[in-house]
């Protein structure tokens, strides 16, 4: 009687874990390049349109506002520059407990807490840029609204207790 030998030869064996390494090496490169394209998709900058305006003395800020909660996560991160007329109002239906970190920032922002009449409750000034994120400063506060705008505006002296000149437009 003559038996098979059931198992492959070495080479057999060899060229097999060869051609299974190739096809795993294939996967993972595929989930890292995906990873990595969905990541920066995410990092890309939110350009949402002027609602509002702020006015201070003669000096009229732009303000884009965050309504929804995606709007509100990225907020102004990714920007590379932001002008010094320009400003995000992020806006919560009732009194809320918020918390905002500056991750993905390219400059210092000034952030005003407000109450629902748009009086200030906390100024944060010149809050910088963060790069890691388990190294980032977290600015809470209980508030109505929020208000990003570039830090240190040569007309901004915010202090709590103030009201802010906030104007809706229309849209067209």
């Amino acid at each position: 009687m003559v038996t098979k030998n059931i198992c492959c030869t070495k080479s057999q064996f060899f060229k097999s874990w060869n051609i299974f390494g190739c096809v795993l090496g294939a996967v993972i490169i595929t989930i890292l390049l995906t990873a990595a394209i969905m990541s920066a998709q995410s990092r890309k900058p939110q350009n949402l349109p002027v609602k509002g305006i702020l006015k201070v003395g003669a000096e009229e800020i732009q303000l884009e506002y965050a309504e929804t909660l995606e709007q509100k996560k990225l907020g102004l991160s990714y920007r590379k520059t932001l002008p010094t007329n320009r400003g995000m109002l992020f806006i919560n239906e009732a009194p809320t407990l918020v918390s905002l970190w500056t991750y993905g920032m390219n400059q210092s922002i000034d952030i005003l807490f407000l109450d629902s009449s748009n009086k200030i409750v906390k100024v944060v000034n010149d809050a910088a840029p963060c790069r890691i994120k388990k190294l980032c400063t977290i600015y809470s506060e209980t508030a109505s609204k929020v208000l990003e705008i570039p830090a240190n505006l040569n007309f901004s002296a915010f202090s709590v207790g103030e009201k802010l000149s906030i104007y809706n437009i229309q849209s067209h």
